[in-house]
C-alpha cells in the first residue's frame, strides 16, 4: 500500500508540479497576449479614431448650417479627447516588445500632431471653407502617412500577440507531453493518483483562463469549441451581443446565433487556419445582437487548445467607424455633387505642369476627355505660351504659399469665330521648401462676363462721346443765341436812354424784359446741363452777405410794387455779413425763390429772412427762408416742384409760364453748399421755401467787403473818374460791333474795332491801347490765340494791357479757358452796361485821371482810391 501510494504520490506530485509550472508559463504567455490584445485594442482604436477625425473634419467642411458646424466641432472635440485617452492608456501599458515599443514612441508625436492639425483644419472650415479647401491635399497627405505608420505598429502587435499565442501553444503540448508521460508511469503504479493528478491539472488550466477573461474587458473575448459552443467569455463580449452570463453558463451561447447568416461559411476556413497557423487573419464580419440588430465587428482567432479543439476569439466593435465612414461617404458624394453642380473646372497640378486629378461637371467643359488628360503636361493640352502662363502663376503660388491668379483668351478649333476668356486662379495645396509641391487650380470660363465687359465699355464711350456732343451742342447753341440776344439788350438800353415818349418806353421796356426773360430761361437750361453733367461747380470767394442778399430784393422790388404786395426782407443780426462762398450762385437762389413768391402771390405780402443755423470751426451755417401768402402747394405735389420742368399744376405754364427748372437747380445749389432745400406749404394760404446754407468765415475782410459796399458812380462821373480810354474791341458779329461802340463812345471812350485775331494784332502794330475787349469766337484767329500771341510780344516789350473776354459762352470752364490764355477777366453775353463798367473800373490802366495813385505805399491810400 505504501508503494502504491509512493508510486501514485511522486507522479502525482511531479504531475502537479508540472502543470503548476505550465499553468505558470501558460499564465506569463497569456498575460502577454493580454497586453498585446490591450495594445491592439488602443491602437485599433486610435486607428479608427483618426478616421472619425478625418471624417469630422469633412463634416466641418461640407457643412452649410450653423446646427451642423457646430454638431461637427462637438464631435471632432469628443473624438479628438477619445484619441488622447488611447493613446495616454497605450503609454501606461506594460513594456511591450522593445521594438514594438520604439515604434510606438515614434509614432505618438505624429499622431499628437494629426490631432493638432485636425484640429486646426476643421476651425478653418467653419470660418473660411474656401481656404480650407486649399489645405485638403496636404490634410490627405498627413492622413496617409499617419495611417501607414499605424499599418506599420499594428504589424509589430500582432506579430508580437501570435508569437505569445504559438509560445504560449507550444508551452502547453510540452506540459501536457510531460504529464502524460508521468500519467503512465503513475497508471502502472496506481491509476487513481494518475486520475487525481489530471484533474489537479486541468482545474488550475480552466480556472486561469476565467481569471483572464474576467479581467480583459478592454476588448470583447470569448473561447468557443469546435461543436460551436461559447465557453467562456467576457463582460465585453457579453454586452456587445446582449447575452448573460446565465445563459453563457447554460450553454446557450452559440456560434451560429451570434454570426452573420452569410459569415457562417466562413467557419470552415477558420479551421483551417487556426489548424494549420494556430491563428486567423482578421476579418470584418456581422455579429447578431439578441434583439436582431446587426454589429459590425473585426474578428481575430487564435487556437487554444488543439486537443480539445477549442480557439480563443477577439472582437473589435466597428460600429462607431462604420457610422463614421456612412457620414464620411455621404459627406465626400455631397462635396461631389457641390464640383458637379460648377461651372468650374477644378484640376489638382504639380509644380512641372502635370495634372494629377480633374473633376468637372462634364467632359465637354474640357478641351479633351478626362481620362485623355490625366498625367499629362499642359504643355502638350494648351500650347507652350498658354503654358508659359500658367506655370509661371503656378510656381510663384507655390513659391510663396499665396494664391495666383491670370487670364488669357482662345478659340476652340470646334468654334473659331467665338473668342473664349478663362479666368484660372491657382491655390497652393503644398508649397514652400516641401517635397512634391502641387496646387489646386479653379478655371472659370468668363466670357460672358468679358462680352458684358466690352458692352459696358462701348456703352460708356458711347455715353461720353453723346455727352462730349451735348456740351458741344449747347456750347454753340449758347454761343449762337446770347450773340443776337447781345445786340437786342445792347439796342434797347441804348434806345430806352434816348428821349422818347411814354407808349416807344413802354414797348421798348416790354421788349427788354422779354428779352431778360429769354435769357433766363436759356440759363436755367444751361445751368440744368451742368448740374446733370456734374459740372456745376462754386467759385468761392469773400463777399457781403447783406450786400448780396438786399441786393436780390432790390432787383425784384419793382415787381412787388407792380402787384402792390408788402415786400419786407430781415436779416438777423447774429448772421455774419462777411463770408467766403459763391455770391452769384446764393443769388441766384435766393432771386428764384422771391421771383417765384412774387410771381405766385396776388395780395398780401413776401417776406424774406436770414438767421443763424450755427457756428463754429470757421464755418458759418446759414438759415434763409422765402414766405409768401400766395396759391400754396397740395401736400402731394410738394417732391414734384423739385424736380425738372415740373410745377405744382401743368395748368399753371399757362397762367404764371416758366420752365419748371429755378427750384431743380435751386435746390442742387443748396445741397451743393452743404445744405438742403424743403418747402412748408397749405392750399390757398402761401407757402415757406427755407434752404439752408454752409460758407466759411474769413478772419480778414476789411478790404474787398469795403470795396464792394461801395457804390459805383454814376455814369456821368465814370467819365471824369476813368477819363478816356483807348480801346480796341475784337468782335466778328456787325450788331455786336455797333451796339459795343455805341455804348463805349457813349461813356466818352475812343473805340477801334478789328473783325478778328489777326485784325486785333495789326491794329495793336498800328497804335497803343488801354484795354482790349476780346470776343472768343472769331474767324481766321479766335480770341485765345490772339491773346496767346499778345501775350507773346509782351515778353520783350515789359508792356501788359488788359485784355477782357467778351463771349457768348457760358459753359463750365470757358471762364478757366480765358483765364489760362492770359485774359484778365470774363464777360458773358449778353452783359448789362453795369456790368461792363465794372470791368473796365477793375481792368483799366491806373495811370489816367484821378486814379494816378496806383503806387500809394499804404492800404490806407489803396482804400481811398477804390
Amino acid at each position: 500500500m505504501l508503494v502504491l501510494s509512493v508510486a501514485g504520490i511522486v507522479p502525482t506530485i511531479c504531475v502537479a508540479l508540472a502543470g503548476f509550472y505550465t499553468i505558470a508559463r501558460l499564465t506569463e504567455k497569456t498575460r502577454a497576449i493580454v497586453v498585446a490584445t490591450a495594445s491592439l485594442r488602443n491602437h485599433w482604436e486610435g486607428d479608427m479614431m483618426h478616421d472619425d477625425l478625418r471624417g469630422d473634419v469633412y463634416a466641418a467642411l461640407v457643412a452649410n448650417t450653423d446646427e451642423e458646424r457646430s454638431a461637427a466641432r462637438l464631435s471632432l472635440a469628443r473624438n479628438a479627447q477619445r484619441f488622447r485617452d488611447a493613446l495616454a492608456r497605450n503609454r501606461r501599458l506594460p513594456s511591450l516588445d522593445p521594438k514594438i515599443r520604439g515604434a510606438l514612441n515614434d509614432l505618438y508625436p505624429s499622431l499628437e500632431a494629426y490631432i493638432r492639425e485636425v484640429e486646426a483644419l476643421a476651425n478653418l472650415a467653419v470660418d473660411n471653407r474656401p481656404q480650407a479647401v486649399n489645405h485638403i491635399a496636404s490634410f490627405e497627405e498627413s492622413f496617409a502617412a499617419v495611417d501607414r505608420k499605424q499599418e506599420q505598429v499594428s504589424d509589430l502587435i500582432l506579430d508580437l500577440e501570435t508569437r505569445a499565442e504559438r509560445e504560449s501553444i507550444r508551452t502547453a503540448d510540452q506540459a501536457r507531453a510531460v504529464t502524460i508521460s508521468f500519467i503512465v508511469l503513475a497508471s502502472v503504479a496506481f491509476g487513481l493518483a494518475a486520475w487525481f493528478l489530471s484533474r489537479s491539472v486541468s482545474r488550475p488550466l480552466s480556472a486561469g483562463m476565467q481569471s483572464i477573461l474576467a479581467k480583459s474587458n478592454i476588448i470583447a473575448m470569448f473561447v468557443g469549441d469546435g461543436r460551436g459552443t461559447i465557453r467562456e467569455a467576457n463582460e465585453a463580449y457579453l454586452q456587445l451581443l446582449g447575452h448573460t452570463r446565465e445563459e453563457l453558463t447554460a450553454g446557450k451561447v452559440r456560434w451560429k446565433d451570434t454570426l452573420a447568416a452569410e459569415h457562417l461559411p466562413m467557419s470552415a476556413d477558420f479551421r483551417k487556419q487556426l489548424h494549420s497557423e494556430g491563428v486567423s487573419a482578421p476579418v470584418e464580419v456581422d455579429y447578431i445582437h439578441t434583439d436582431g440588430h446587426r454589429i459590425p465587428a473585426l474578428l481575430g482567432l487564435a487556437a487554444l487548445d488543439p486537443a480539445e479543439d477549442t480557439a480563443i476569439g477577439f472582437v473589435v466593435d466597428l460600429s462607431e467607424r462604420k457610422r463614421i465612414e456612412e457620414r464620411l461617404r455621404k459627406s465626400e458624394q455631397r462635396l461631389l455633387a457641390l464640383v458637379d453642380s460648377l461651372d468650374d473646372i477644378v484640376v489638382e497640378m504639380d509644380e512641372q505642369g502635370t495634372f494629377l486629378d480633374i473633376w468637372a461637371r462634364s467632359d465637354e467643359l474640357l478641351p479633351r476627355p478626362k481620362a485623355e488628360l490625366m498625367g499629362q503636361n499642359i504643355a502638350t493640352i494648351l500650347g507652350d505660351a498658354v503654358a508659359q502662363s500658367y506655370l509661371e502663376n503656378l510656381r510663384a503660388a507655390l513659391q510663396t504659399g499665396r494664391s495666383q491668379e491670370f487670364e488669357y483668351s482662345f478659340r476652340r478649333s470646334r468654334d473659331p469665330e467665338t473668342l473664349r476668356w478663362v479666368m484660372v486662379r491657382f491655390h497652393p495645396t503644398r508649397s514652400g521648401d516641401a517635397a512634391g509641391k502641387t496646387a489646386c487650380l479653379v478655371i472659370s470660363e468668363i466670357t460672358a462676363r468679358k462680352q458684358a465687359e466690352e458692352e459696358l465699355r462701348k456703352a460708356k464711350e458711347s455715353a461720353e462721346a453723346a455727352n462730349v456732343a451735348k456740351s458741344e451742342f449747347l456750347a454753340n447753341m449758347s454761343h449762337e443765341i446770347r450773340t443776337p440776344m447781345n445786340g437786342i439788350l445792347g439796342t434797347l438800353e441804348l434806345v430806352l436812354d434816348t428821349p422818347l415818349d411814354s407808349d416807344q418806353r413802354e414797348c421798348l421796356s416790354m421788349a427788354k424784359t422779354s428779352a431778360d426773360s429769354l435769357l433766363g430761361i436759356l440759363s436755367d437750361i444751361l445751368d440744368l446741363s451742368k448740374v446733370e453733367a456734374r459740372k456745376l461747380e462754386l467759385h468761392l470767394e469773400e463777399f457781403g452777405l447783406r450786400e448780396t442778399v438786399e441786393g436780390k430784393v432790390k432787383l425784384l422790388s419793382s415787381r412787388a410794387r407792380e402787384k402792390n404786395l408788402k415786400f419786407t426782407c430781415r436779416i438777423d443780426d447774429t448772421v455774419p455779413d462777411a463770408l467766403i462762398g459763391d455770391d452769384m450762385r446764393l443769388g441766384q437762389i435766393v432771386l428764384n425763390l422771391i421771383g417765384n413768391a412774387i410771381k405766385f402771390t396776388n395780395r398780401g405780402q413776401v417776406d424774406v429772412e436770414v438767421g443763424l443755423e450755427s457756428r463754429s470751426h470757421g464755418r458759418v451755417q446759414l438759415h434763409f427762408m422765402v414766405r409768401d401768402t400766395g396759391i400754396g402747394i397740395a401736400p402731394e405735389k410738394q417732391k414734384l416742384i423739385f424736380e425738372a420742368f415740373a410745377q405744382a399744376d401743368g395748368s399753371m405754364t399757362r397762367r404764371f409760364g416758366g420752365t419748371g427748372l429755378g427750384l431743380t437747380i435751386s435746390s442742387h445749389l443748396a445741397e451743393m453748399m452743404g445744405g438742403r432745400m424743403w418747402v412748408e406749404s397749405v392750399p390757398g394760404q402761401g407757402s415757406q421755401f427755407h434752404f439752408t446754407a454752409v460758407f466759411a468765415a474769413p478772419v480778414k475782410n476789411v478790404f474787398p467787403i469795403a470795396r464792394r459796399a461801395a457804390a459805383r458812380p454814376a455814369n456821368n462821373q465814370h467819365r471824369k473818374e476813368l477819363g478816356s480810354l483807348r480801346i480796341l474791341l475784337a468782335e466778328d458779329n456787325p450788331v455786336n460791333q455797333r451796339v459795343a461802340v455805341r455804348i463805349l463812345e457813349k461813356l466818352g471812350h475812343q473805340v477801334a474795332v478789328a473783325g478778328n485775331g489777326r485784325e486785333a494784332l495789326a491794329a495793336l502794330e498800328r497804335q497803343a491801347f488801354d484795354i482790349i475787349l476780346m470776343d472768343v469766337q472769331m474767324p481766321e484767329m479766335n480770341g485765345l490765340e490772339a491773346t496767346a500771341a499778345i501775350r507773346g510780344q509782351e515778353k520783350s516789350s515789359g508792356r501788359h494791357i488788359p485784355i477782357i473776354a467778351m463771349t457768348a459762352g457760358a459753359m463750365e470752364g470757358d471762364r478757366d479757358k480765358c483765364l489760362a490764355a492770359g485774359m484778365d477777366d470774363y464777360l458773358v453775353k449778353p452783359f448789362q452796361t453795369e456790368v461792363l463798367l465794372d470791368v473796365l473800373e477793375a481792368r483799366a490802366p491806373r495811370t489816367l485821371g484821378r486814379i494816378a495813385v496806383t503806387h500809394a505805399s499804404s492800404s490806407a491810400g489803396a482804400l481811398a482810391i477804390l
